[in-house]
């Protein structure tokens, strides 16, 4: 068993897993985890942009830029600076620069591909510069196998190639097949690279931007995170969340604490969108990661008929699930997620249904826009309460903030709403001792329920 801090972060154990493979915990220091703790920050391996964003965001740190400098040579990587197409030289683009300027990018096998599959290409493909220019030797099939058992974090942070092959394999049959790769690399190498994909396939992250005020907010690239996947096991019900920062020239990935995390518990982190339905989040992860999940939300929603279609009275549908979720919006009140599925009636049942969260969704969206204003606090109220019933406490689409200071929120929006004027809004925020955000702002993304707050303090 071995410790590791970052940034004067809480300390976690990675000990081997009953499982199979190995799991962070909390260290057995008689400390409790606070929510918001940074448990783990790293940096990524390597990162490809998803294609739309090709020419707008640096391929080497990942940031917008309205003015970028493409590669004189391919004219296919694009960079902020000469500093960041200096790192990316080192890294990988140096024995990639003349594959890509043979046109790849321009092949039928690429182009014939999904945009998931162009992102992974280019993946896998940084991936193989950096083998080539730091691990040559596991091109040739020289390395050895032995790092599958390695728990030092500290040595795995230290070599995150290492740490990479480090990470369990998909079984024959499970993972997709390998995404194009450019003609006449050696046999040989693409064995090695056919092993790579098998880790990846289903350890890759990605990055996004979560924010509805953000421009063309969604996801812009896809990135290995050797540590963090090497760490970190799925739960629908997770107690810390992947967060990613473009800092310093780098891409980072930064585990945070959702909840109160008790010595000696597994930290557990979401593979998948916890609002999908049960039945859609085991088939995904059963397909890509070859488990069937079996933690505590599974096990209460598989007592549960499948959602069927919603009640036709929605408007009272809206009220019981405040009454139910939200009694009376205080600290005090508010149950967990476990607790309020598992006491949840039958008749609400059919709240898990996406159809009715995408439904509800649009129109708070609608109702906060062109009103009735009255009905937007109703239905904003209602889709905080399934938000807080779908997700974890703490969890960004959520807001990180305590539910006083979510319910102040709405109290604010309300007020906003109903008199159409900013004095009642600067009235309520005032009160600095809810610290009230200036902005709440819902929207929807990738088609599930997104609730964004934007802490903008007065």
């Amino acid at each position: 068993m071995t410790s590791v801090e970052c940034m004067n972060a809480t300390k976690f154990d990675l000990v081997p897993d009953p499982r199979g493979g190995a799991m962070a915990i909390a260290p057995r220091t008689g400390r409790i985890i606070q929510p918001g703790e940074v448990l783990l920050r790293t940096a990524a391996l390597t990162t490809s942009l998803v294609p739309k964003w090709k020419g707008k965001r640096c391929d080497w740190c990942c940031r917008r830029r309205e003015e970028l400098k493409a590669c004189s040579r391919c004219k296919n990587t694009f960079y902020c600076d000469s500093d960041c197409q200096a790192i990316s030289w080192k890294s990988h683009h140096r024995k990639l620069c003349g594959i890509l300027a043979k046109g790849f990018h321009f092949s039928a096998s690429y182009l014939g591909q999904s945009t998931e599959q162009k992102t992974n290409s280019d993946l896998l493909l940084n991936l193989y510069g950096s083998l080539l220019l730091h691990d040559e030797g596991r091109l040739s099939g020289k390395a050895s196998e032995s790092q599958r058992g390695i728990l030092d974090v500290e040595l795995l942070q230290e070599n995150a190639l290492m740490c990479f092959w480090a990470l369990g394999p998909l079984q024959l049959g499970q993972s997709r097949p390998s995404p194009a790769l450019p003609k006449g690399l050696p046999s040989g190498h693409l064995a090695t690279l056919n092993a790579a994909w098998s880790r990846f396939d289903n350890n890759n992250f990605v990055l996004h931007n979560i924010s509805s005020l953000e421009p063309e907010a969604g996801a812009y690239a896809h990135g290995i995170f050797p540590l963090a996947s090497r760490c970190f096991n799925h739960s629908c019900v997770p107690n810390a969340w992947p967060a990613f920062m473009l800092q310093d020239k780098t891409a980072w990935i930064e585990i945070r604490a959702l909840d109160f995390i008790k010595e000696g518990q597994e930290i557990t982190i979401p593979y998948l969108d916890p609002a999908l339905p049960l039945i859609e989040r085991r088939n995904r992860l059963q397909q890509a990661y070859g488990f069937i999940c079996d933690c505590p939300r599974c096990m209460i929603e598989g007592r549960m008929a499948h959602p069927s279609d919603p009640v036709p009275n929605e408007s009272l549908l809206q009220e019981e699930l405040i009454s139910y979720a939200l009694p009376q919006l205080r600290i005090h009140d508010l149950r967990t997620t476990l607790e309020l599925l598992k006491s949840l009636p039958r008749h609400l049942w059919s709240i898990r249904n996406p159809d009715f969260i995408k439904h509800l969704t649009e129109t708070f969206e609608n109702q906060s826009h062109d009103g009735p204003y009255e009905d937007a606090w109703r239905s904003g109220k209602a889709l905080l309460a399934l938000c807080l019933i779908l997700y974890p406490r703490y969890h960004p689409l959520t807001g990180r903030l305590p539910i006083s200071g979510l319910s102040m929120v709405y109290i604010t929006l309300s007020r906003l709403l109903c008199t159409g004027t900013r004095e009642s809004l600067l009235e309520c925020s005032s009160r600095r001792e809810h610290r009230v955000p200036l902005v709440a702002a819902p929207c929807l993304h990738f088609g599930f329920c997104r609730v964004i707050l934007t802490s903008r303090w007065c």
